[in-house]
């Protein structure tokens, strides 16, 4: 990062310590701080615990999305993350980063319960087969966050399903089949730059 990157990204945390310290709210929660810069064309993260984004960039030669970026969890050990609020963690251990942003990129952010659930290859599937015909272009994103978000609760009750939790459990010497009954929250937004004057094209939130 240089150094206009590692301020921006200071400021991020600063947000986070702020509002940690304004919530008189019991409970702790996990966090994810996005901010797009529209002049430089970047993304600037903060984020504590599992809740993750993922960056998919367009290629227009082969009409499709591959997985450009993927955060990473927080954990002190195996399913505890960390999180902010109530005895939570400290919000200056946010890890942050920043990113090149390119037109048509698509960001999905999400708690656990998409993570856990959904392996990273389907959710590259799902959104490959809402732009496929529209040369990288999702036209309604409302449903792809909806498909993601059912499939993702569908998966959490299957208890013979080897969802990306398991696989997680096993390399942990833990037993454990089936998926991982949570929270959902995906945010899907698609980047489109039009002349600097609007980089996001589409925003979508479904909560489960």
């Amino acid at each position: 990062m240089n150094k206009d990157e590692i301020q921006c990204g200071f400021d991020l945390k600063l947000l986070l310590c702020k509002a940690v310290n304004n919530t008189k709210s019991k409970g702790s929660s996990t966090c994810v701080l996005l901010l797009i810069n529209q002049m430089n064309k970047k993304l600037y993260s903060a984020y504590v615990g599992d809740s993750l984004y993922m960056i998919l960039r367009y290629d227009s030669v082969k009409n499709n999305f591959s997985i450009y970026h993927k955060s990473f969890e927080q954990q002190h050990k195996f399913n505890q993350p960390y999180q902010l609020g109530t005895n939570g963690d400290y919000p200056m251990n946010a890890l942050v980063e920043s990113h090149d942003i390119n037109d048509k990129d698509v960001l999905v952010i999400a708690s656990d319960g998409l993570w856990d659930n959904i392996h990273d290859e389907t959710i590259l599937e799902h959104i490959n087969q809402h732009s496929e015909h529209n040369n990288g272009i999702i036209e309604n994103i409302s449903n792809l966050s909806k498909s993601l978000g059912e499939l993702a609760e569908k998966c959490s009750l299957d208890n013979s399903y080897e969802s990306p939790f398991s696989k997680k459990a096993k390399s942990k010497g833990i037993d454990y089949i089936g998926g991982k009954e949570d929270d959902i929250t995906i945010i899907i937004s698609q980047m489109k730059d039009i002349s600097q004057r609007n980089i996001l094209n589409h925003q979508a939130e479904i909560m489960l």
